[in-house]
């Protein structure tokens, strides 16, 4: 019993010591944390480094690896910095461009579709089913890409058979404004595809496509919903990020579709607003 009393009071002791031990590292890092903030080695991307004091978020971490990382930034030019900003240079592009087209549109007296709807219904009030209505949160914070030539509609025909196929008889109409393309779409095979320049009605006439996979109008469908909470009165905060020539499936893999995750999570913001 006794022998058993002084091996617990050893394995104690090394527990001790090896928490003491934990505790210094950890000290040590947010040390190291703290000078790196101090450098502003991060500053191209967010001055605010750290929350709050010494506690480091996730958000430093990701810029920490970005920055510092020598087998990331290999065959990048430039420094930390200014790879990141290469990185969200497209979609910061991409947004002043939508900006300034915006400002020349209000300059113009232009406004979206207010008033009387199509439906003849009185603003604010939309005869929608529940699934296409406002849902019932605070923030919604869309991330997709755009500017991917997208299949939105097929021409068919019948044969003897009464079998239907693909009617490539109809890319003689591709880019062209007629009774069977009045949107000017680009057909190719008897599947008509939007692309960067077909012009979007529903959302300012802007030129824009979806992300070869889900088409612009469904992929921008929010913005109905923050038309409609204007209307009612609701509080309804919608942060939109388009990412430049993003693919439906791939866009995980992107780093500019990572870092603007990271941003709405830690700050509840675009990487393009910090």
């Amino acid at each position: 019993e006794k022998e058993k009393e002084r091996d617990n009071k050893r394995e104690s002791k090394k527990e001790e010591k090896r928490e003491k031990k934990e505790k210094r590292g950890k000290k040590n890092e947010r040390e190291l944390m703290l000078e790196g903030s101090a450098m502003g080695q991060y500053q191209a991307v967010n001055p605010l480094l750290l929350v709050k004091m010494d506690m480091e978020s996730t958000w430093s971490v990701y810029k920490r690896f970005f920055v510092n990382n020598a087998a990331y930034l290999d065959g990048k030019t430039g420094s930390g910095d200014e790879v990141l900003e290469n990185i969200i240079g497209a979609e910061l592009e991409f947004d002043r461009q939508k900006k300034r087209k915006k400002e020349n549109e209000n300059k113009d007296g232009k406004k979206g579709d207010g008033g009387e709807g199509k439906e003849g219904k009185k603003e604010g009030n939309y005869d929608l089913p529940p699934i296409l209505d406002i849902p019932p949160i605070k923030n919604m914070f869309c991330l997709y890409g755009v500017n991917r030539a997208t299949e939105v509609g097929y021409y068919y025909k019948q044969n003897k058979s009464g079998k239907y196929f693909l009617d490539s008889s109809a890319d003689e109409s591709s880019k062209k404004s007629d009774a069977i393309n009045p949107n000017k779409l680009t057909i190719r095979g008897g599947i008509a595809y939007e692309t960067r320049t077909t012009v979007q009605p529903a959302s300012a006439g802007v030129m824009i496509s979806g992300d070869g996979t889900v088409p612009y109008q469904s992929l921008a469908y929010p913005l109905q919903w923050e038309k409609m909470a204007k209307e009612r009165g609701i509080d309804f905060n919608l942060e939109i990020t388009e990412i430049q020539g993003s693919e439906h499936r791939k866009m995980l893999q992107e780093e500019s579709v990572l870092l603007n995750v990271l941003s709405y999570c830690c700050y509840g913001k675009r990487a393009a607003d910090l």
